[in-house]
């Protein structure tokens, strides 16, 4: 059985974060199988995904530790501190947990079959059983003594729909119809606003009331595995959707499949996502998707309704539920009851409650005030050390030879949009449109060609595209961490961490070339390590996040 010391397996540990923050592109996942981690600390470690099967972690403390779809087929837990450790999905099949700890653990979905040395007495004190997989004579006992642990929100009403019923829907124009279902498109005049919230993006329709996931899973999956209970239980939500709800995306924990209506909603006439017949304010990862809608076929098979975006169809086939490639899920919830026109329950914060009063004197004060416009200077300048740091709508913590460290005091209005295929913010209170991305790292030569191919390609349908100025640039400076580790609002994508102005530095041409980086100096902004204003050479590399002004 392998031993780490310490250092050995802090370095695995890093290395399987690094390989879970970058979606699996760097870093490296952590195989501990059969490894001898007996009495080592784990207390809050991220082991997501992790194999750990067969290892010995007896006495550990993994106290809140993130263990979601951790393999511990075997392991051996006796004695382990499992308090509030997030088990989701886990596998410990055949693991040994006696005398382990388990208060407050999340083990939604997690697969206790054949568990050895777990007792009633010690499930009786975890968060939640919902969906976890437990004998029938486990079950049993639970939902006699416990039958909390074992509730789920209840799904929305499905139905088992027949191909009649599906091809006669409202608000659908059909091209085609077939056995299987048909060809065509909603009628719907849709009203998509494209937001982020919380850093996560979504989808609102206000035509509908539905607030969409704006991509969804990014792998297929078979409807009837993916369901929670491998379908034994039609209306339950899928693992995915649990994990999202569990996740609380975007703030809420109420998400779950479309009904065939509403993903028959998303078709649109012709191919105006690339070749897909959905909108390009969706993404257009996810060609093919479930509803939680079934059907029975002529011979009294079971099967599911899907749409394909690429073929423009509501589909229903026998190989969706137990075989086959699978399709993708975007999830979706709803924002408002049509007949109120209030927020449903769902959400996992609180906003502050206005008496009528107040809500009446917060009316007439809006009504007195109009929305002030902050404009910046969008001309490029030389700049000296002194004029940067004295330069208006920023916040200075602190100043060296180099720059400042500090944030904007602007008090943005962000909105993130799709604009013929492409993602821009728009802030409304600066009338400035950004590019939600940018660039990748290139010298500041380079980022001023990069910028000139972007208005040549049309970007969102503009050609007035450009580096922004400094006074622009640390508008974006946000006073805290707000987008993993970089002081920007999580509108942006957090790619860019340091970002190029058009603005230079003066004195420039008595600088020294400094290791072939050029003489000429230029301001950039840095979103990490708090943030800040600072210069360096041409020769150097940032990112570019171009900029244009709104008219």
């Amino acid at each position: 059985m392998s031993k780490f010391t310490v250092s050995e397996l802090g370095k695995i540990l890093k290395e399987h974060k690094k390989w879970i923050d970058t979606d699996e592109e760097e870093g490296e996942e952590a195989n501990l199988s059969g490894a001898n981690l007996s009495r080592v600390n784990l207390s809050r470690a991220n082991l997501r995904f992790a194999n750990l099967k067969g290892a010995d972690l007896s006495n550990a403390n993994l106290e809140n530790a993130d263990l979601i779809e951790v393999d511990l087929y075997r392991a051996n837990l006796n004695g382990a501190d499992l308090r509030g450790a997030k088990l989701w999905f886990a596998d410990l099949r055949g693991a040994d947990l006696r005398d382990a700890i388990l208060s407050e653990a999340d083990l939604s979905g997690a697969n206790l079959i054949r568990v050895r040395g777990l007792t009633l007495e010690q499930l009786s004190s975890v968060g939640t059983l919902c969906d976890a997989e437990l004998s029938a004579e486990r079950i049993k006992q639970v939902s006699k003594k416990y039958p909390h642990l074992l509730e789920e929100i209840e799904p929305t009403s499905y139905k088992t729909l027949s191909l009649s019923e599906v091809q006669s829907m409202s608000n659908v124009s059909i091209r085609k119809k077939d056995d299987w279902g048909f060809y065509g498109h909603s009628t719907i005049n849709h009203d998509y606003s494209l937001k982020a919230i919380k850093g996560d993006k979504v989808v609102v329709d206000n035509t509908t009331g539905l607030m969409w996931h704006q991509s969804g899973s990014d792998t297929m999956m078979q409807w009837g595995i993916a369901f929670l209970s491998f379908g034994s239980n039609p209306a339950s939500y899928m693992k995915w959707i649990r994990k999202l709800n569990k996740s609380a995306y975007a703030g809420y924990q109420d998400w779950r499949l479309p009904t065939v209506d509403e993903a028959a909603s998303l078709l649109v006439s012709s191919k105006k996502n690339g070749d897909l017949y959905i909108d390009p304010v969706f993404s257009k990862k996810q060609r093919w998707i479930w509803t939680g809608d079934k059907s029975e076929t002529e011979d009294g098979s079971e099967v599911a309704w899907g749409v394909m975006f690429d073929d423009g169809n509501v589909h229903r086939s026998n190989h969706m539920i137990s075989f086959g490639k699978g399709y993708c899920v975007r999830p979706v919830r709803s924002v408002l009851n049509t007949d109120s026109d209030e927020e449903p329950v769902g959400e996992v914060y609180e906003e502050e409650v206005l008496e009528e009063e107040e809500h009446e004197e917060l009316e007439e004060d809006e009504e007195l005030c109009e929305p002030k416009i902050i404009t910046l200077r969008s001309s490029y300048k030389t700049l000296s050390l002194d004029e940067v740091d004295s330069m208006p709508n920023v916040s200075i913590s602190g100043v060296d030879e180099d720059g400042f460290h500090g944030h904007s005091t602007i008090n943005h209005d962000y909105s993130l949009k799709a604009v013929s295929g492409d993602v821009v913010v728009v802030d409304s209170a600066t009338d400035l449109m950004w590019h939600q991305s940018g660039s990748d790292y290139i010298s500041w030569d380079d980022a001023k060609e990069w910028v000139e191919d972007l208005n040549s390609e049309g970007y969102a349908g503009y050609n007035d595209w450009r580096l922004p100025t400094v006074d622009e640039a640390v508008s974006l400076l946000e006073s805290s961490e707000k987008n993993g580790d970089l002081c920007i609002d999580p509108v942006f994508s957090k790619k860019q961490d340091w970002i190029w102005t058009g603005d230079m530095k003066d004195d420039s041409d008595d600088m020294e070339d400094e290791e072939g980086y050029g003489s000429e100096a230029t301001w950039y902004v840095g979103f990490e390590n708090g943030g800040g204003m600072t210069w360096g050479y041409d020769g150097n590399r940032n990112y570019v996040r171009p900029v244009r002004s709104v008219e």
